[in-house]
């Protein structure tokens, strides 16, 4: 189990959200990290909430990892989600980790909306993070209800080829490599 140690500010600078963004891909920047007891007192969870960029700025979103959850299997499971969300980032999770390297950092998230009922009684959304990638501003994003132009393909990188091993022979000793160590020109 990683040591996670909370470095987050004082006040969680997404506490009020005024925007839904639907479902979809998206740039945005880690600007949280959190961590919540449960209602229960079992187990805790860190928060990780995510600023939306572009045309939905004022949105947020966020992921719960349960990383002491009381099933080894479930805080396995959320410690290799963090692990990713840590490479993503370009950050190595060490053994003892700070939650504040994460903070600004770009990534694209896909997320979603869910519906779920307050304490008093009251329908709510939010958007939450159903997939981490890493940041790609060079990427089209397909942005709901907004109107596409087609994208150039951007050039892709050489494919760097696989080095194949080959065995030469000669009519003086066919299927035999030399034994001298000297390298084999044949």
């Amino acid at each position: 189990m990683v040591q996670v140690n909370l470095q987050s500010p004082a006040a969680d600078p997404s506490s009020t959200q005024n925007e839904i963004a639907p479902p979809g891909r998206y740039h945005a920047r880690i600007i949280w990290t959190e961590r919540k007891e449960y209602a229960t007192k079992t187990g805790a969870y860190l928060m990780v909430k995510v600023a939306l960029q572009d045309r939905y700025e004022n949105c947020r979103a966020a992921e719960r990892l349960h990383l002491w959850h009381s099933n080894k299997e479930v805080a396995d499971r959320n410690e290799n989600i963090l692990r990713r969300i840590c490479r993503i980032a370009g950050l190595e999770l060490r053994q003892s980790f700070d939650t504040a390297d994460l903070h600004g950092r770009a990534v694209d998230v896909d997320i979603d909306v869910e519906t779920w009922t307050n304490s008093s009684g009251e329908d709510q959304t939010r958007n939450i993070i159903k997939r981490w990638h890493p940041a790609n501003r060079s990427a089209e994003i397909e942005l709901p209800g907004a109107t596409q132009t087609p994208a150039t393909p951007a050039t892709p990188l050489p494919q760097q080829q696989p080095q194949q091993t080959e065995t030469r022979t000669t009519d003086r000793n066919p299927g035999k490599l030399p034994s001298s160590g000297q390298p084999w020109f044949g």
